[in-house]
C-alpha cells in the first residue's frame, strides 16, 4: 500500500487534553511536503478546531463527526445535512437536557443518550446517535467520519485506498474501516484495539508522529494488512493462495 493519505482523530489521538501535540506539526509539514495529503477528523465544530489547530499543516478538516468538510487549501467549507428542526431543540431544552450544537451536530453527555432516543422517535426525525466514549452525539443517519472522508477525497482525487488512519473511540470506527491501514491510539477502547490493523508504540501525539515518521522513512510503503487482502483458494495444505 502506497500512503497517500493521512487522517487523524483530534481528542485521545493527536491531541491531550484538548490540546495538539506539537511534534506531530514537524512530521506533518514533511508529509505535506512529500505530497501525502493531511487530514483531520473530529466530532468538535470547526471554529474551535480552527482555533486550537492554527498552525497546524493540514490540508483538510474534518469536523462535527463528518458532517462538515473544511478544505483549508482554497478556504472551502461543505456541509453534509443540517440540524434537527428548532421544536426538537426546544423540547431538548425543556427536558434539562445540556447540550451544544454546530452546523448539523447536537452533543452531549451519553447519560443523555435515552432522552434523545425518545425525541427522535416522538419526532419521527432520520438522525442516529453516535458514541464518542463518555459523550454522545446526534448527527443524520447517513453521516460519520468516513463519508466525511471520502467527500473530502473525492474532490481532492485521493482514494481511502491509499489512507492510514489513527482513531481511539466508537466514533472513529468507520474511518479506522475504511482506511487502507487503521492505527489504534496506545489508550483506545477495546472495540478499536479488537479492529485495529496495528497500535501506537506510545501514547497521545508522540505516537502518532513516530508511527507517521515510520510511514516517511519507507517512502510511504506499506504493507496491506491481512483484512485488505484477497483470497484466491486454498492450497493443498489449508493455507491462502
Amino acid at each position: 500500500m502506497n500512503c497517500r493519505v493521512i487522517a487523524c482523530d483530534f481528542d485521545g489521538t493527536s491531541a491531550t487534553n484538548g490540546h495538539p501535540a506539537p511534534e506531530l506539526y514537524a512530521v506533518l509539514a514533511e508529509a505535506r511536503a512529500r505530497g501525502i495529503l493531511t487530514l483531520l477528523a473530529t466530532g468538535r465544530v470547526l471554529e474551535e478546531v480552527q482555533r486550537l489547530c492554527e498552525t497546524a499543516p493540514l490540508d483538510v478538516i474534518v469536523a462535527e463527526n463528518g458532517a462538515i468538510v473544511y478544505l483549508s487549501g482554497v478556504g472551502r467549507i461543505i456541509q453534509l445535512g443540517s440540524l434537527p428542526p428548532e421544536r426538537f431543540l426546544d423540547e431538548l431544552r425543556a427536558t434539562g437536557v445540556p447540550f451544544h450544537t454546530g452546523a448539523v451536530i447536537v452533543a452531549t453527555r451519553k447519560q443523555y443518550a435515552n432522552q434523545l432516543l425518545h425525541l427522535i422517535h416522538r419526532f419521527g426525525i432520520d438522525a442516529q446517535l453516535i458514541y464518542n466514549r463518555n459523550d454522545v452525539m446526534l448527527l443524520p443517519s447517513s453521516i460519520n467520519k468516513a463519508t466525511g472522508i471520502r467527500r473530502a477525497l473525492d474532490i481532492m482525487g485521493r482514494s481511502e485506498h491509499n489512507m492510514v488512519a489513527f482513531g481511539d473511540a466508537e466514533n472513529d470506527i468507520p474511518m479506522l474501516m475504511s482506511a487502507a491501514v487503521g492505527v489504534a491510539a496506545r489508550d483506545s477502547i477495546p472495540a478499536v484495539l479488537a479492529l485495529a490493523d496495528d497500535r501506537l508504540p506510545q501514547p497521545g501525539g508522540a505516537g502518532v508522529a513516530l508511527y507517521i515518521r515510520r510511514i516517511l522513512d519507507c517512502g510511504g510503503i506499506l504493507p496491506s494488512p491481512r483484512r485488505k487482502k484477497i483470497s484466491s483458494g486454498k492450497t493443498s495444505v489449508g493455507d491462502d493462495g
